[in-house]
């Protein structure tokens, strides 16, 4: 049943800055969802208009309480 269907997506922290000249971003881990930011291959980044895109995670890692992710696709910060 659809009803019994449990999602999968859930708000695991919010993108806050980027870090370094590489285009990677740091993300602010919403409660406990560091280890799931971590082994995640993707993200679904919801813009604050609505609009939401899938993003592929290159790499993903801890740094000062933050979550430091390089996306596919992102290698600037312009």
């Amino acid at each position: 049943m659809e009803a019994d269907r449990i999602s999968k997506t859930f708000r695991a922290g919010e993108l806050t800055s980027t870090h370094g000249l590489k285009g990677e971003v740091r993300i602010r881990p919403e409660y406990a969802h560091v280890p799931a930011l971590c082994a995640a291959s993707c993200y679904e980044v919801r813009f604050e208009n609505g609009i939401s895109t899938t993003v592929e995670v290159r790499r993903a890692a801890v740094h000062k309480h933050m979550i430091v992710a390089a996306l596919h696709g992102y290698n600037s910060i312009e």
